[in-house]
């Protein structure tokens, strides 16, 4: 759930943190963090996944599944080099290998009986899709260069949609949640 905030944050957010780091001479690069950003999700899912997949199974599995997106994101590059789509269709061949990397490992342990797909997952889809909407509205509505109470805005804006997100996902009941709100009651 938190690489849900975190792609949708990263994705919308990204041409406008390189220019605040950069500068705004590398307009493109924020484009090509954009691009990269969406797969933050399917990486962390296998980076997740790895070690208990490691610990379960005696054969290289998550080799398997490296070859495979390492496959994929070379001969997606070639194509894409080849054809001469430039450096954003590089990206898009890395979030390709990176999706497909996370998909081969969620899909191998739940076909072996090893993880069920979670019971909230259509309410996790819908909660990400108003968050999205609520971020990219601040972004496009709030933030404006050179407007620093509008930026802040903006951004305020889109934490607060995070933290609805957060909110709402213990309303529904996801367990981890509900650990991590009774931790810190007990901590304050």
């Amino acid at each position: 759930h938190l690489s849900i905030i975190m792609t949708i944050e990263m994705v919308v957010w990204s041409p406008n943190l390189v220019t605040l780091w950069v500068g705004s001479g590398h307009g493109e690069a924020g484009n090509l963090m954009r691009i990269l950003g969406l797969g933050i999700s399917p990486y962390l899912a296998y980076v997740m996944l790895r070690s208990p997949l490691d610990a379960i199974e005696i054969r290289a599995i998550s080799t398997r599944n490296l070859i495979w997106c390492l496959s994929i994101t070379v001969v997606a590059a070639s194509i894409s080099r080849y054809l001469g789509f430039g450096v954003t269709s590089l990206a898009w061949s890395s979030v390709v290998g990176l999706w497909v990397l996370g998909v081969k490992t969620v899909f191998y342990l739940a076909r072996a009986g090893w993880a069920q797909w979670p019971s909230g997952l259509g309410v996790t889809a819908i909660l990400a899709l108003i968050l999205l909407v609520l971020t990219t509205s601040s972004q496009m509505f709030l933030y404006q260069p050179g407007q620093p109470f509008l930026q802040a805005g903006a951004l305020i804006l889109s934490g607060f949609s995070a933290g609805t997100f957060l909110w709402a996902l213990h309303i529904v009941g996801f367990p981890w949640i509900d650990d991590l709100v009774s931790r810190l009651r007990e901590v304050g």
